[in-house]
């Protein structure tokens, strides 16, 4: 099976769905606004949104989701 490309990934985020029992951390791929795949394996997006589970990594989903700004207010070349 070929990689697909989501529109958005929710990344380690937990799945609860009551009717198949599931409660775990999982990935979740949408496409179209619609859940496409719910998977344990990682999946690929073009938006990744990146959820951390009880503090463990925390401080780096922090760092992740708000980077520090350069000295120089740019990234890359200035």
């Amino acid at each position: 099976m070929s990689a697909q490309q989501y529109d958005l990934v929710l990344e380690g985020g937990r799945v609860m769905d009551p009717e198949t029992g599931v409660d775990a951390v999982r990935n979740v791929g949408i496409r179209d606004g619609k859940m496409i795949r719910i998977s344990p394996e990682a999946l690929s997006g073009r938006h990744v949104v990146l959820f951390c589970s009880d503090g463990v990594g925390q401080e780096l989903c922090e760092l992740i989701a708000n980077p520090p700004k350069p000295a120089n207010g740019h990234y890359g070349h200035s």
